[in-house]
């Protein structure tokens, strides 16, 4: 179980999102040491990159965190949105992909894609957010399921207060409140255990495992 988010507004775009993953081995990859131009988030037991900011300005969240393939294709070759939505339809034909949902994010835009049942809907915003859960179809801001979690329902509370109050908020405040959301019940479960903020403006992560203090890397522009 997981759950992430996706917003843009005025030239900004932020993602942010907890990982469930038992018995997850967390490490950061770095590709050029201290001044690295691009981040990841490798789960070693389950050979998966679920979240990655790369030096063209590409992040992307993936749930479920499985098999790492595509998820590092996209990291390695992709500049974009628009780039990383064509890849993962062609892995999608290839039959590379199941009951994957993924969260894509630019300087331009954001993208919801989700692989469900043999088929995959992407969709892009110049502005506004999705929240995707990965025990329900992806959700966009428009529609409003009765069947939401709990968890859901308080994503989209603070997601949409967040956005709200984006275009009077600093990267700092931005960032502190993303955290701040992740980190509240049910929000943030006892088996979450990978949490991250991409700034794509700032070039920033900030991201914490299991609990621990949060760790801020700013990335070489």
């Amino acid at each position: 179980m997981s759950i992430m988010a996706a917003l843009a507004q005025g030239g900004r775009t932020v993602l942010l999102g907890n990982f469930d993953a038992v018995d997850a081995a967390w490490n950061q990859r770095r590709a050029h040491g201290d001044a690295a131009a691009d981040w990841a988030m490798e789960n070693g037991v389950e050979n998966a990159m679920p979240t990655a900011l790369n030096d063209a300005g590409l992040a992307q969240l993936w749930m479920p965190a499985e098999g790492g393939v595509c998820q590092r294709e996209v990291f390695s070759t992709c500049q974009d949105v628009h780039s990383g939505i064509a890849y993962i339809e062609s892995a999608s034909t290839r039959g590379a992909l199941e009951q994957s949902k993924v969260l894509l994010a630019d300087s331009q835009c954001i993208a919801r894609i989700a692989y469900e049942s043999k088929q995959m809907e992407s969709k892009t915003r110049i502005q506004g957010y999705f929240v995707c859960e990965d025990r329900d179809q992806c959700s966009a801001v428009e529609e409003h399921e009765e069947s939401l979690s709990l968890r859901s329902e308080r994503m989209y509370e603070g997601v949409e207060d967040l956005y709200a109050w984006f275009p009077i908020l600093d990267n700092e405040d931005l960032v502190e409140r993303c955290r701040e959301l992740l980190c509240q019940e049910p929000v943030r479960r006892e088996d979450t255990s990978l949490s991250v903020v991409m700034d794509l403006q700032e070039r920033r992560v900030d991201w914490g495992v299991s609990g621990a203090q949060w760790q801020t890397v700013w990335l070489k522009s």
